[in-house]
C-alpha cells in the first residue's frame, strides 16, 4: 500500500492514518503477547514456589516432635501387632499427601524422594490393620496403595533398580519400625534419620 498524493502533491492523510493505525495494532498484539507470556511464566514460578513451600511444610510436620511421638507409638504398636490411633494418624498423613498430589499441588517426584520409604514401610506394616478399617469404610486410605506403587516406580527409576528392589522386604519393614520406635525413645531430633533421601 503506497502513499497516495493528491494532484496538488499533498499526502492523503486518511491513508497515513490507516497505516499508523495498522502499526499500532501490530504493536498492541505484540505487547499483549509479551505480557501474556510474562504472566504465564510468573504463574508457573508461583506454582513451583507453592509446591516447594508445601513440601517443606510437610517435611517439617513429619519431623516435628509431635509427629515423632506419633510415629514412635505407631511403630511400637505395629511391631506388637496392634493398631492404634497413632497408626491411623500416620496413614492419614500419607492419604492427605496423596490428595495434594492428585490435585496437582505437589509433584510425585519430590514426594517420592522424601516420603516413599516411610510410606512404603508403614503401609507394608499395615497389611492386616488397613483392610479391617476399610471394611467399615472402604474410602479410608483408598489412595495409598496406588500412591505407594507410583512413588515406588519413581524411586526405582531414580535409583535405576527394579521395582522389587525398591519395595521394602519384611525384615526391612521391621527394622524401619524398630528405628522409628528407638528414635522416639531416644528423643533424637536429627533430621538425617527422620526424612530419608
Amino acid at each position: 500500500m503506497g502513499m497516495s498524493r493528491t494532484r496538488a502533491g499533498k499526502v492523503n492523510l486518511s491513508v497515513l492514518a490507516s497505516l499508523l493505525a495498522s502499526l499500532a495494532s501490530v504493536g498492541a498484539v505484540v505487547t499483549a503477547g509479551l505480557v501474556a507470556r510474562h504472566v504465564q511464566e510468573e504463574s508457573r514460578l508461583f506454582r513451583e514456589s507453592v509446591r516447594v513451600e508445601l513440601l517443606w511444610h510437610l517435611t517439617d510436620r513429619w519431623n516435628s516432635a509431635e509427629m515423632g511421638d506419633i510415629r514412635g507409638a505407631a511403630a511400637a504398636a505395629l511391631l506388637n501387632g496392634n493398631a492404634t490411633t497413632e497408626v491411623g494418624a500416620i496413614l492419614n498423613f500419607f492419604e492427605q499427601t496423596g490428595s495434594l498430589i492428585e490435585r496437582g499441588v505437589l509433584d510425585e517426584e519430590s514426594v517420592a524422594r522424601y516420603f516413599y520409604w516411610p510410606l512404603a514401610n508403614y503401609w507394608a506394616a499395615c497389611t492386616t490393620y488397613a483392610p479391617q478399617i476399610q471394611q467399615d469404610d472402604p474410602t479410608t486410605w483408598k489412595s495409598i496403595p496406588g500412591l505407594v506403587q507410583r512413588l515406588g516406580d519413581i524411586e526405582a527409576r531414580r535409583k535405576r533398580q527394579g521395582e522389587k528392589r525398591v519395595a521394602p522386604s519384611v525384615e526391612e519393614t521391621k527394622q524401619f519400625l524398630r528405628d522409628e520406635q528407638a528414635e522416639r525413645e531416644c528423643g533424637d531430633d536429627t533430621d538425617a534419620q527422620k526424612t530419608p533421601a
